[in-house]
C-alpha cells in the first residue's frame, strides 16, 4: 500500500492516463516561433550553400563600430591626414646648498617646444620663465621652470600639465590627458 492506495489502483492511474501524440503536439523550447500544427507531412528541410556568397561578406559598417569604443576615426583615410599624438619631453635638473646635490623631478622642468605646445594647448600661448623655488635664498637650481599664461591671468608650471600626457600616452588612452587637464584648469 502507498498512501492508502493499493498498487492495482497505483497501476490504473498510470494506465490510464491520456496520451498525448507526437505527431499531434509539437512543443518548441521557450523563445521560439511556434509555427502551429501543420496537417501536411513534413517535407525535407532544405539545403543552404556553403560557398560564401561575397555581397554578404562585406561588413560597411565595423569601421564605424570599431570607432565608437577605440576614440580613432572612423575613416582610415583620416588617420593618415592626422598630426602623431603628443609626446612631451622634459630636461633633467639639480638643486644645489653649495656642498650637496640632488637630482630635482623631472615633471617641473619641460623644455622649451613642450611648454610652447602646452601654451597653445591650454593659454593664451605665453611662456613666462621662473627661476625653481623663487629667487634668492640657500639653495640654486641648474634649469628654470617654464610657466604658461592662462586667459584668467593665472600662470601655471607648463610641466606639470605636460606630465598628464607622459602618464597618460595619446597613444594607449586617446584624450583622456587632454580630460584630466581640462578637468583641473576649471577646478
Amino acid at each position: 500500500m502507498v498512501n492508502g492506495m493499493n498498487l492495482r489502483r497505483l497501476a490504473l492511474a498510470l494506465v490510464a492516463a491520456p496520451r498525448v501524440s507526437p505527431t499531434r503536439v509539437r512543443k518548441n523550447p521557450v523563445f521560439s516561433v511556434n509555427t502551429g500544427v501543420s496537417a501536411a507531412p513534413s517535407a525535407a528541410p532544405k539545403r543552404v550553400s556553403t560557398t560564401p556568397d561575397t555581397e554578404s561578406q562585406a561588413n560597411a559598417g565595423t569601421p564605424d563600430f570599431r570607432q565608437l569604443f577605440s576614440g580613432y576615426p572612423a575613416n582610415p583615410a583620416l588617420s593618415l591626414i592626422t598630426t602623431p599624438p603628443f609626446v612631451p619631453v622634459f630636461r633633467t635638473a639639480t638643486i644645489t646648498d653649495g656642498v650637496q646635490v640632488w637630482g630635482l623631478n623631472h615633471t617641473y622642468f619641460a623644455t622649451r617646444e613642450t611648454a610652447q605646445w602646452i601654451a597653445n594647448q591650454y593659454g593664451t600661448g605665453q611662456i613666462v620663465e621662473v627661476p625653481f623655488g623663487g629667487n634668492g635664498g640657500p639653495y640654486s637650481a641648474s634649469a628654470t621652470e617654464y610657466h604658461i599664461k592662462l586667459p584668467d591671468g593665472r600662470l601655471v608650471n607648463a610641466g606639470i600639465l605636460a606630465g598628464y600626457y607622459e602618464r597618460n600616452p595619446e597613444a594607449l588612452f586617446p584624450g583622456l590627458a587632454d580630460k584630466l587637464i581640462r578637468a583641473q584648469l576649471a577646478g
